[in-house]
């Protein structure tokens, strides 16, 4: 149950950090949730983000470096594990 909390927690420090446009926050709690859990909640998240901006009439910038940081992070443990 608490580390259910934790991860909401961080998810909601990261996007209030979005809106506020307190973009190098976001990045570090990203990198923390990212190495606690999996990041395919960042993805939704970016997605929720992009629409509140109205950003899909043009490039959803933070969608698609979600989407990146989300395979990287996914190959980075692969090959991680592989070490192991």
């Amino acid at each position: 149950m608490m580390k259910f909390l934790y991860s909401i927690f961080l998810l909601i420090v990261i996007g209030v950090a979005m809106m506020q446009n307190m973009i190098f926050l976001a990045g570090i709690v990203a990198v923390i949730f990212t190495l606690k859990f999996s990041s395919a909640a960042l993805v939704v998240l970016a997605i929720g983000i992009d629409t509140y901006f109205g950003a899909f009439g043009t490039m959803p910038y933070f969608s698609v470096i979600a989407l990146c940081w989300y395979v990287c992070s996914e190959l980075i443990r692969l090959r991680i594990r592989i070490m192991d």
